[in-house]
């Protein structure tokens, strides 16, 4: 069984269901940092997560950093919910609506990862993470599917989803959502 785990990939902030930590990621190469708050052991290398922003860059597949930054945010998110370090999830990531067609195919491909199980150790705890499948969504929809409930009476075509970061924000009407989650998934 496996465990979706849904990312929301600022410029500011790396956010999950249960944390949130500065999107900036500082790498020591192969020296041991001198602390272990955020301390990511991934590829050989040690990165500290956690340490400011990221810089605004239009095509996030190009930075070689947000591997390591999602693993981190990953681990995070597995130990807030106290599952066992070695288990597979499934990643829901959303992707501003100006890039969405574009960079999807590219993006999803970069979050999956060629080399399978993931092995990295955070804050001095080894796991071992299979990513089993991801899922690339539209910002903001991936909330609006959390609450369908709300929506269910609305005319057709008559919601909005609003995504508003720090520095990037978009809008756009939603069809009928007489959708179930895994049907929204299947398509993603």
């Amino acid at each position: 069984m496996s465990i979706i785990i849904g990312i929301d990939h600022g410029y500011y902030a790396i956010k999950t269901a249960h944390c949130s930590f500065p999107a900036g990621l500082t790498s020591y190469g192969e020296h041991e940092p001198y602390t272990r708050q955020g301390l990511l052991e991934f590829g050989g290398c040690f990165f500290v997560c956690g340490s400011g922003r990221q810089p605004i860059q239009r095509d996030k597949t190009c930075e070689r950093q947000l591997l390591p930054a999602d693993t981190g945010s990953i681990a995070n998110e597995i130990h807030q919910r106290g599952l066992p370090p070695e288990c597979s999830v499934r990643i829901a990531a959303g992707l501003p609506l100006t890039s969405f067609g574009r960079d999807k195919p590219k993006f999803k491909d970069y979050l999956l990862r060629s080399k399978q199980p993931v092995n990295f150790r955070f804050e001095g705890v080894e796991y071992r993470i299979t990513i089993e499948e991801v899922a690339v969504f539209p910002q903001g929809y991936a909330a609006l599917m959390t609450e369908t409930g709300l929506l269910q009476d609305e005319p057709q075509c008559s919601s909005w989803i609003w995504a508003a970061g720090r520095w990037t924000s978009c809008a756009s009407t939603t069809p009928s959502l007489r959708l179930t989650l895994r049907t929204v998934w299947n398509s993603a």
